[in-house]
């Protein structure tokens, strides 16, 4: 598990980067936004019962 001052394992995946259905998807790496500040956020599944319950906090 990941900690405060860990450094972010690599990783290449799919994201949604806009509200544009024509590009709302795109492929980034830990490279994709260099020298930015980044919040990666992830939920566990649709219509669970955690979903709502923890992001609503956000």
């Amino acid at each position: 598990m990941l900690t405060i001052g860990d450094k972010f394992p690599s990783f290449k995946v799919k994201a949604t980067v806009s509200t544009d259905l024509k590009s709302a998807f795109s492929e980034i790496d830990e490279n994709t936004y260099g020298g930015k500040w980044k919040v990666y956020f992830f939920w566990p599944k649709d219509f669970t019962f955690i979903c709502p319950t923890e992001i609503a906090a956000f």
